[in-house]
């Protein structure tokens, strides 16, 4: 008597297959509600209104990705102990077990800067002087020292030596931009100069342009936070060509290998697992001149040519040596 087969190699592709076509279509409806929102606050006549309308809907999709997370819209930050204050962040990914030290009479969280893993800066239309400015608020946010909570010790290297916690992470979203991503990330560039990469941004995301993060200029890998020789990495949506889920789909990556690092300052450092599966399209990538491409293919299914009709799922699993869909 036969018995049970034993999973494969295949069996497991045609499972994260499977995966990445689920996630893809609930990242397609995140997408439209993020633009109906966009839309839709437009008619509220007041500008922070309109800002607050369009944060609040950022934070129900991260909210609804990192539910490990306590996720705060519009959260202040405050060390618990000193009482120094270092303002409000639009969208605060932050960890549930070092809760509010308390609220605000309007209802809005104090989070102690240990609590604070990832601050994101939420804009309309990303500008030059708007993108100058967000990236001012995302340095400061990165800044913010960290106490301990306890007595387990780590080391976080930085340019000028370490520090004794993972740093706050940050980053800026807008919705949309009339400058082409090649120029946000030659203005990105143009602000880093002569700071420290602790205060450079880990992304810039335009939901209608693409996402900007960092790649190491030897080999053109690409980086989660950078270090001080770091060159700009651009994942481009380019219509027509890439599908209108990329920069969210390179948000929501990008954002979980921060949180694969997320750690409160003196606790057991514990790596955590990726979200999202492979196979779900974050763009085309465009390094500067002269650096590198990683060597080596991508060979995941890929959930973006099967929903959009580009490509049969039985023709991407027949081209990846995965027997036939029973």
């Amino acid at each position: 008597m036969r018995g049970p087969r034993l999973p494969t190699v295949a069996d497991e592709l045609g499972l994260e297959a499977d995966r990445a076509l689920v996630e893809l279509r609930r990242l397609i409806a995140q997408v439209y509600d993020l633009e109906g929102e966009y839309r839709d606050s437009a008619r509220e006549g007041f500008s922070d209104d309109m800002g607050f309308a369009r944060e609040w809907a950022l934070w129900r999709v991260l909210e609804a990705r990192f539910q490990d997370a306590h996720v705060v819209h519009r959260a202040n930050v405050e060390d618990e102990e000193t009482g120094a204050r270092f303002g409000q962040r639009d969208v605060v990914l932050a960890d549930r077990r070092v809760p509010p030290h308390r609220m605000t009479r309007s209802g809005r969280a104090v989070l102690d800067p240990r609590a604070v893993h990832t601050s994101v800066e939420v804009k309309s239309v990303l500008s030059g002087p708007v993108l100058f400015d967000a990236l001012g608020q995302v340095a400061r946010a990165q800044e913010v020292p960290r106490r301990r909570v306890g007595e387990v010790y780590l080391e976080f290297a930085t340019s000028s030596g370490s520090v004794p916690y993972v740093p706050t992470m940050g980053g800026v979203f807008a919705y949309r931009s009339k400058l082409r991503i090649s120029t946000i990330a030659a203005r990105l560039v143009e602000w880093t100069e002569g700071r420290p990469a602790e205060q450079w941004p880990r992304f810039v995301t335009v939901l209608d342009r693409g996402h900007v993060m960092w790649c190491d200029p030897g080999t053109g890998v690409p980086l989660p936070w950078p270090h001080q020789a770091a060159v700009p990495l651009i994942l481009e949506h380019r219509a027509g060509e890439t599908d209108r889920t990329a920069p969210l789909t390179a948000l929501i990556t990008h954002l979980d290998w921060l949180a694969s690092v997320w750690h409160v300052p003196g606790t057991p450092f514990v790596r955590g697992e990726r979200r999202l599966p492979f196979g779900i399209g974050v763009g085309i990538m465009v390094r500067p001149p002269g650096v590198p491409e990683p060597a080596g293919e991508c060979g995941h299914l890929c959930a973006n040519c099967h929903e959009s009709g580009r490509m049969s799922f039985a023709e991407q699993r027949r081209r990846n040596g995965l027997p036939p869909e029973v």
